[in-house]
């Protein structure tokens, strides 16, 4: 079979690429997940991963974590040679949100150390924040409460005001779950406040 002209090619690219975010602006992950791994195919190196990426993410949206686990794992293998440590990051984080809601939390916890350590290499501090948020939710689910309350003040730490409000607000929101789970309502009650605060600065 001929192989198809660059410019056929190109337009079929493109095509894939906004039908793609049309289905994803209508939460049609189902729908979008196939368009992004077809477009996969058409690319190499890093554009190819990012396609692969978006892959993972609407398969994981749409509740298929096998597909949502394949693609990202294909992913990676293109990141890794190209040296993106912000790249691999992500990738890697969206790995262990993948493992996290299999119940695979040794891998999960593994994939948000590594992540993490990604993201500080990259001087990346909102996604760092994200990744330890979510590492302190795995310590919490395993039932480590110091491990997860050091994690989650961590997470925090990264975050400086008015950065990232949503990922601020799930935090404090999680913490704010951890205190009172440990007896210590006061301290849970305000930083509940603090998380609906951050709520109501990002609608301002």
């Amino acid at each position: 079979r001929m192989a198809a002209a660059p410019e056929l090619v190109e337009q079929r690219s493109l095509y894939l690429y906004r039908a793609a975010l049309h289905a994803e602006s209508s939460f049609r992950f189902r729908d979008s997940e196939p368009l992004w791994l077809e477009r996969s195919e058409l690319l190499r190196g890093m554009p190819r991963a990012e396609a692969l990426f978006r892959a993972a993410q609407a398969a994981d949206a749409a509740g298929n974590s096998l597909a949502a686990e394949r693609a990202v794992e294909k992913a990676l293998a293109i990141i890794r040679e190209s040296g993106d440590r912000r790249a691999e990051g992500m990738s890697v984080a969206e790995l262990g949100a993948v493992y996290r809601l299999t119940g695979r939390t040794t891998l999960a916890e593994s994939a948000f150390l590594t992540s993490a350590a990604l993201f500080r290499a990259a001087g990346d501090d909102r996604a760092l924040a994200v990744t330890l948020g979510n590492l302190g939710s795995v310590y919490m689910q395993t039932g480590r409460p110091d491990e997860a309350e050091a994690t989650f003040r961590k997470a925090l730490e990264s975050l400086q005001s008015g950065q990232n409000l949503p990922s601020r607000g799930v935090v404090l929101a999680n913490l704010a779950i951890l205190l009172w789970e440990t007896g210590r309502l006061e301290d849970a009650e305000r930083m509940q406040a603090a998380s609906e605060s951050s709520s109501i600065e990002l609608l301002a």
